[in-house]
């Protein structure tokens, strides 16, 4: 009778300690999943973030309408945010800072594969010692670099470099 009775105690112990379990792993998740939802409340996009966007729609619509004249375009997202493990990670690989938000490859008349770079800065906004340092490193080979400050200035800039058709 005592065996019986310790398989039922440990059956019941086991049973009870897992319900437990789940009921602490799903209170965890909802409060996970509720901070998430409070963080974003606290975090719209910033200026410069809405400018990104509408910037990188606008070069989309112009692919699509095949009247974009550039071999490769790409955004960097160097500078957003992401914790301290990741960041290590991305400059283990790297990843360097102060490099320019867009970049456009294009050939032109030379047949040489001439970069475009595109940072964008609020009215307000400033480059940091980097992005200074990325300016004059691509002004020294020959590489194009602007600073833009609204999606019209960009656009104007593709349509200067000859990307827009």
């Amino acid at each position: 009778m005592s065996s019986f009775l310790l398989i039922y105690f440990s059956f019941y112990y086991n049973l009870t300690f897992k319900a437990n379990q789940l009921k602490l792993f799903t209170i965890l998740k909802n409060a996970i999943a509720l901070l998430a939802k409070r963080i974003n409340n606290y975090m719209p996009l910033g200026k410069e973030d809405i400018i990104h966007k509408q910037f990188a729609a606008m070069v989309r619509m112009y692919k699509k309408m095949n009247k974009l004249n550039a071999v490769f375009w790409s955004y960097d997202a160097s500078g957003e945010y992401r914790n301290k493990i990741t960041g290590a990670l991305l400059k283990s690989k790297g990843l360097t800072a102060g490099k320019a938000d867009y970049e456009f490859r294009v050939i032109k008349e030379d047949n040489i594969c001439h970069h475009i770079y595109i940072e964008f800065k609020t009215d307000i906004g400033n480059q940091s010692p980097n992005q200074k340092a990325f300016e004059a490193t691509c002004k020294a080979i020959n590489n194009i670099y602007y600073i833009a400050r609204s999606v019209e200035q960009g656009l104007s800039i593709l349509q200067k470099e000859g990307i827009l058709k």
